[in-house]
């Protein structure tokens, strides 16, 4: 199957044991099993005119935060970490110690 959405719906899916590794896949795909919204996510119309939006984790908002992610920088794992870690907290989750 490929990535583009039937619905209009797609989700993109950052893998936590690979920072940077990331892939768009269609909403029939998905299970949601938590109502519970992270309190560190915004809201992003991607290009001002409401057709495209991102629920996204704040410190994820720089601009270039996935590209840095992707060449490894430091302080963009750190956050992409530090994100994920307060994500698996607020759902009452273990983190994971191969992905800490």
């Amino acid at each position: 199957m490929s990535g583009r959405p039937i619905d209009g719906v797609a989700y993109m899916i950052l893998r936590d044991d690979l920072p940077g590794a990331r892939a768009v896949w269609a909403s029939e795909m998905f299970e949601i099993t938590s109502d519970l919204l992270p309190t560190s996510w915004r809201v992003r119309d991607n290009y001002g005119t409401g057709v495209s939006i991102s629920l996204v984790p704040e410190p994820w908002l720089d601009g270039d935060f996935f590209e840095r992610l992707d060449a490894r920088d430091e302080t963009a794992v750190r956050r992409f970490r530090d994100e994920v870690a307060r994500l698996h907290e607020e759902e009452g989750l273990a983190l994971d110690p191969w992905t800490a």
